[in-house]
């Protein structure tokens, strides 16, 4: 779990609950299944304090969790709530190499 903490709320998120996080300005954003958050950090800040092989980066400013990854398109990748998320092309080698390395150990 990432330990979240805000002037008005702080609480655990369970990192399956984590469908992305995405850059916004100054902030990194987190869609949940518990809805949107918004946390002032860098991307790079809120991986690092993840620590977990789920998550990738996408492109420069989106990290998904690949438990929730259904699909990889040409340059986008489907979530099981049907989302689709940027792939950057510096990052599609890297990203099917990650997936397919987590599918095949934990699928």
């Amino acid at each position: 779990f990432l330990y979240h903490k805000k002037r008005q709320f702080s609480g655990k998120v369970m990192y399956r609950d984590i469908y992305y996080i995405m850059k916004e300005g100054k902030n990194s954003v987190f869609h949940t299944s518990r809805g949107i958050s918004k946390v002032r950090k860098s991307l790079q800040q809120v991986y690092e304090e993840l620590q977990a092989e789920e998550f990738i980066f996408t492109d420069r400013g989106c990290i998904a969790n690949i438990i929730h990854i259904m699909q990889l398109q040409k340059q986008s990748l489907v979530l099981k709530n049907g989302e689709e998320l940027p792939v950057s092309r510096s990052h599609i080698q890297g990203v099917k190499e990650q997936i397919t390395a987590y599918w095949g150990a934990h699928i």
